[in-house]
């Protein structure tokens, strides 16, 4: 008996790994899209086409009717007949659902890409991928405006998400699939909320070509005391700036500019260039360029008029803040002179002061500010030090009286900005277009 129940369980065991494994995929295989759309295409893309093929086997009704139940967003469903048809034109992310991969080779020769959106996502379903199909599939899709493109492929009987991963060691030119998510089983849920690699922070250290025309003052040549000629520039510039945050290395590539505008066979990974801001020379030069290109635009930056000084603040600016600190260092000494002399025997206080000055330091102020009547000390010392000072204050009055009314003749005005950093410094609000903008995980870049 117990021998029957054992071999009993085995037979379950095998049968459940065999079929009831191999195939579960493909029943959560709704469960699994409905996943990605939920929490990634309805959130980035206001719209999305599907597109699938008449051949497939599992049941198409049951997917798109599933997508419809989880997205508000609208959705342009296309089913291609076995019949070579017209040119499908993609403008907008998609989902691609195909089961057979000679199916999906088939149609790819009348798929084409046409838009000018720069936040497009391709996610294919295209079970047991193999290098050929995925080869066609990333030659097919290299066009500026496709941001990111994932592959939910079926991997010993699991649902796995893939993207393309280019830039890792040791070989940095290769690309291949890597495994970004994976579709539990249990909960019916993506193990995380990764669906697209849509940035790629952190590049390993990897050699980037970057492609360009030299043009001052984007990219022009100079003669270093080596008699070594080396390009730089602000194109430049940005390149070695960024390059320490993401971890490359910079291999410039660029070249002088021609009459006819036409260029040499090159592959840079990123060409960078003001000719693609101009459409009609952007579609003649077609660049052999993996990666979206730089974009440069002008930004706005509201900056008010500097402001006027103060009434207050133009009575002190005939003078440094160094001459003013001298001047109030005399009146400090004076004055300690004058209280010293207070607690001195009688003798030394008239030898020094006068017997016939009663307010010493009234008699300071009105010596300075030359307002009064000053009393004349009658020993010769004591003569002596207010002569002495009322000269000094005669010069002091005389220069500040001249700056000052060379200030009463100017429409003086506070310093402004003068540099990049202190917009930033003095949070000033710098104003660009949206697709533009891009989050940096160190602030340091953005001031850069």
């Amino acid at each position: 008996m117990n021998f029957n129940i054992l071999t009993l369980f085995m037979l379950i065991n095998y049968l459940s790994a065999n079929f009831i494994y191999k195939d579960s995929s493909k029943n959560h295989f709704s469960t699994a899209i409905n996943g990605v759309v939920e929490n990634y295409f309805n959130k980035h893309n206001e719209r999305f086409d599907i597109i699938s093929a008449a051949e497939n086997e599992f049941h198409f009704d049951e997917i798109v009717n599933g997508i419809m139940k989880t997205t508000n967003q609208t959705v342009r469903i296309t089913e291609l007949l076995p019949d070579e048809g017209p040119e499908i034109v993609i403008n907008e992310s998609t989902i691609f659902l195909f089961e057979n991969d000679d199916v999906f080779i088939s149609y790819l020769q009348i798929i084409r890409f046409s838009t000018s959106k720069r936040n497009i996502h391709i996610l294919f379903y295209v079970p047991n991928l193999t290098t050929t199909t995925f080869n066609l599939i990333n030659k097919k899709f290299v066009v500026p405006g496709l941001k990111q493109k994932s592959f939910l492929i079926n991997e010993k009987g699991k649902l796995v998400l893939k993207s393309i991963s280019r830039f890792s060691q040791p070989n940095c030119r290769t690309q291949k699939l890597k495994a970004i998510n994976y579709f539990s089983e249990t909960n019916l849920k993506w193990s995380s909320s990764r669906f697209f690699l849509d940035k790629i922070d952190n590049f390993q250290g990897c050699e980037i070509i970057f492609g360009g025309i030299v043009s001052f003052p984007a990219a022009y040549e100079e003669l270093q005391k080596n008699n070594i000629i080396k390009i730089t520039g602000y194109h430049v510039d940005l390149i070695n700036i960024i390059a320490p945050y993401a971890n490359y290395k910079v291999n410039i590539s660029f070249f002088k500019k021609v009459s006819s505008g036409r260029k040499k066979n090159i592959s840079p990974d990123v060409f960078i260039s003001s000719l693609l801001l101009h459409g009609t020379r952007n579609r003649e030069h077609n660049f052999n360029t993996p990666t979206q290109a730089i974009h440069y635009e002008l930004i706005r930056i509201i900056v008010p008029p500097r402001e006027s000084y103060t009434s207050f603040e133009k009575l002190l600016l005939a003078f440094d803040k160094p001459v003013w600190n001298l001047i109030i260092i005399t009146f400090a000494l004076a004055f300690m002179a004058i209280i010293i002399l207070r607690f001195c025997p009688r003798f030394i206080r008239e030898f020094v002061i006068g017997r016939n000055v009663k307010e010493p330091a009234l008699n300071v102020l009105i010596a300075f500010f030359g307002v009064g009547q000053t009393i004349l000390p009658r020993r010769n010392f004591a003569r002596f030090l207010l002569i002495m000072f009322i000269l000094y204050s005669l010069i002091i009055r005389t220069a500040y009286q001249g700056k000052s009314f060379e200030f009463l003749q100017k429409d003086m005005k506070r310093k402004g900005v003068q540099t990049v950093k202190d917009l930033f410094d003095k949070n000033y609000t710098i104003y660009t277009n949206k697709f533009l903008q891009t989050e940096w995980k160190t602030a340091d870049i953005i001031k850069q």
